[in-house]
């Protein structure tokens, strides 16, 4: 269930688009009729216009080009979400997926460098083991440069919360994930959301502290 910040309006629950996990890049499942990297993008893109269309959302967010870590379903749903984003507001296209509509911002996810390095750098300092072990920084292609970061959401009080929902992404978070395996004293000060500002035709001042800031209620 989610509140509109805005508006105040409800919205519960999911949509699902019919597709199948791919599984990891160069796995036996990309090649499944039913893995969403195998779906024609046409089709993809047309089914978020016609969620957008439905839901009329300001803020749209996002994966990066590389699906934050290389994952072919995160890929493609950053190649179909961003098509959707400017395909929802043209009339032309996707006529029969309800009337335009303009997404406001649009935003990447984001785990900045900086944060990486100071998580590597306090897991020393305590004599514990590192996250992703000795793993050099430079090879981690799910980081962001941290002059893309635009925007930090404070998340502090919803740590129980996050927990539980890596926790029950079973097909990709291990019990081992460091952020389910760190103190929660520890993991305090990590809790910040990062993004990217992408797209944006409200005026933006960055940094950011709000997905929504400069947006007006319409």
């Amino acid at each position: 269930m989610t509140q509109h910040p805005l508006d105040g309006a409800i919205y519960e629950g999911f949509e699902y688009l019919g597709y199948g996990d791919s599984g990891m890049a160069g796995a036996p499942t990309n090649q499944l009729p039913d893995a969403f990297w195998m779906a024609s993008m046409d089709e993809a893109v047309g089914k978020v216009v016609a969620q957008i269309r439905r839901f009329r959302p300001h803020v749209v967010v996002t994966y990066d080009a590389n699906g934050g870590y290389g994952h072919p379903d995160h890929i493609q749903t950053h190649r179909a979400t961003l098509l959707a984003v400017e395909a929802a507001r043209l009339v032309p296209m996707y006529k029969d997926a309800g009337e335009p509509w303009l997404v406001q911002k649009l935003y990447y996810t984001a785990f900045p460098r900086s944060q990486f390095e100071r998580m590597v750098a306090m897991a020393k300092e305590a004599g514990i083991d590192p996250p992703f072990g000795e793993t050099d920084p430079d090879q981690m292609d799910f980081l962001t440069a941290d002059e893309f970061v635009t925007t930090t959401i404070d998340c502090a009080d919803v740590i129980d919360r996050k927990r539980d929902a890596l926790r029950a992404h079973h097909s990709q978070i291990s019990e081992d994930w460091p952020q389910l395996t760190m103190p929660d004293n520890v993991l305090k000060q990590f809790a910040d959301e990062y993004f990217q500002l992408v797209i944006s035709r409200t005026p933006a001042v960055l940094p950011e502290t709000d997905l929504f800031a400069g947006i007006e209620p319409s």
